[in-house]
């Protein structure tokens, strides 16, 4: 009885580290190629514009800073609609937010450009923060509806 449960937690342990093993293999396949853009998706991108691009590969969070409920909700929804990567919105520390402002987070040539050009010339701010994994935050103020209604159209 006692061979048996030995034998048994032996072949767990190995059924376990193998799918380990195939789960780091199977990610290291889909990265070994280096960043870009999908095979499938390869043919969707011809035609499309360097601005274009640089808005498909924006990443950023929506701060509400305006302290109004659903704020950062609703322009998050906007964007992922005009084709941006948000990665999360929430509150911001304080709802003291007179003006929606973009906070530069990468540095990286054109993002958050591109996100403050679509906005309609939102100010953009050096802010850097590599630890957030973000090209920008967007800080709404006490105008975000104002924002949200340029974008809109």
């Amino acid at each position: 009885m006692r061979d048996r449960l030995h034998t048994g937690v032996v072949i767990a342990v190995l059924l376990l580290v193998g799918a380990l093993l195939g789960s780091v293999l199977l990610e290291w396949g889909d990265r070994r190629d280096g960043p870009g853009i999908p095979a499938d998706r390869a043919p969707l991108m011809q035609g499309t514009t360097s601005s274009e691009l640089e808005r498909m590969r924006a990443s950023l969070e929506v701060l509400n800073g305006a302290g109004d409920r659903g704020a950062a909700e609703r322009v998050s929804e906007r964007l992922r609609d005009m084709g941006f990567d948000v990665k999360t919105f929430g509150n911001a520390r304080s709802f003291d937010q007179g003006r929606t402002e973009l906070l530069d987070r990468s540095g990286r040539q054109g993002a958050a450009q591109a996100i403050a050009d679509s906005l309609g010339g939102v100010p953009v701010r050096a802010d850097p923060a590599p630890e957030l994994y973000l090209d920008a935050t967007l800080l709404l103020g006490s105008d975000w509806r104002e924002v949200l209604a340029r974008v809109s159209r």
